[in-house]
């Protein structure tokens, strides 16, 4: 965790700035010992408990004492609206949440209202390559545009759709050699599937999922994309590519001036959108590697929010699917070997 933190607060004026972090939980990036942040969440800590007492997944002592809830009177707000006159912030940190938001263009908006000038937003982000997500189509901008058409305030039927049927169980490692697992690691089956879309839909209620997926190219490109459309108040100052087995990354983006001139603003995103350069598994490794499956306990998921809420009985069906998993691909690395 604390490379974890070290990567996401590095380009982050932490001594001196004042900081917001979304979405802390139990495992706060930016902590209030060390740094002068609040913290934002759906809830108060009070209610994240009750919560998650009921669905579990969490160490319930652990929560953090949150400053600005987003759901008040049964009703969500916008950041800008929850922190109030707290704001503006030096800096906003969000650890895995950006891919949950149902409007991100919506909701990077939001966040500009309450940063400085030139203030930072520090993101680490999933890369679908290397998570659940391996088998899910990318998500695109014009998929973006239609959620801020929409003003999508819950998981639209496409991402909750495509979440809850493609999800797969797989480790960072073996995904970095072999690429996506077959169909055969699906998590859910259709049904499954079709009962959390009938949640949303008939229900009415929100269904967490992934909405949004990115690869570090994919992300520069799809927001160099919404700022050419005037839909992005940012450049992105630095991106930390996927490392080697590892299945997340990192983006500083900075806020655009208010008063720039549209000159101004087209000379800053000209340079403002480097395009990273992706790891890549050296042919030495790999030969150098006993190239036996990784175990599969090995979680995908990071810290922070639970990102794929199971029940017990679940779990166990996963938890088999996998063992049954982990022999057949330890079957298969043999045979290749052969």
């Amino acid at each position: 965790m604390t490379d974890r933190r070290t990567r996401v607060l590095r380009s982050l004026n932490t001594e001196t700035g004042r900081g917001l972090e979304i979405g802390p939980l139990h495992t706060p990036i930016a902590t209030k010992d060390k740094t002068n942040v609040l913290y934002v969440d759906v809830h108060l800590a009070q209610g994240l408990r009750d919560y998650y007492e009921s669905c579990g997944g969490v160490p319930l002592d652990e929560i953090v004492d949150v400053d600005f809830a987003l759901i008040e009177e049964g009703k969500t707000r916008k950041i800008s609206e929850a922190v109030g006159d707290a704001a503006p912030f030096d800096w906003v940190v969000a650890s895995h949440v950006i891919e949950h938001v149902p409007d991100v263009i919506g909701w990077l908006a939001d966040v500009s209202e309450i940063l400085r000038d030139d203030g930072i937003i520090s993101l680490a982000v999933p890369d679908r390559r290397y998570c659940f997500d391996a088998r899910r189509p990318p998500t695109t901008v014009g998929d973006m545009m239609l959620a801020r058409h929409h003003g999508d305030a819950r998981p639209s039927v496409r991402a909750v759709f495509d979440h809850y049927s493609s999800a797969v169980t797989v480790t960072p490692r073996d995904t970095w050699r072999h690429g996506p697992p077959g169909p055969e690691a699906t998590i859910h089956d259709l049904a499954y599937a079709r009962m959390m879309l009938d949640r949303s839909t008939k229900d009415e209620s929100y269904v967490d999922c992934h909405v949004w997926l990115f690869t570090p190219i994919t992300f520069v490109q799809q927001m160099r994309t919404l700022a050419d459309l005037g839909l992005f108040d940012y450049t992105i100052e630095s991106i930390t590519p996927t490392a080697v087995d590892d299945m997340e990354f990192f983006v500083t983006l900075r806020r655009v001036p208010r008063n720039l001139d549209e000159p101004g603003r087209r000379a800053l995103f000209a340079e403002g959108f480097p395009e990273p350069e992706e790891n890549v598994i050296s042919e030495e490794q790999l030969a150098a590697e006993n190239d036996e499956p990784t175990e599969l306990g090995e979680s995908s998921v990071p810290d922070g929010h639970d990102l794929f809420l199971v029940s017990n009985k679940e779990q166990r069906l996963i938890e088999g699917k996998r063992a049954a998993l982990l022999r057949l691909r330890r079957l298969t690395a043999r045979l290749r070997r052969s």
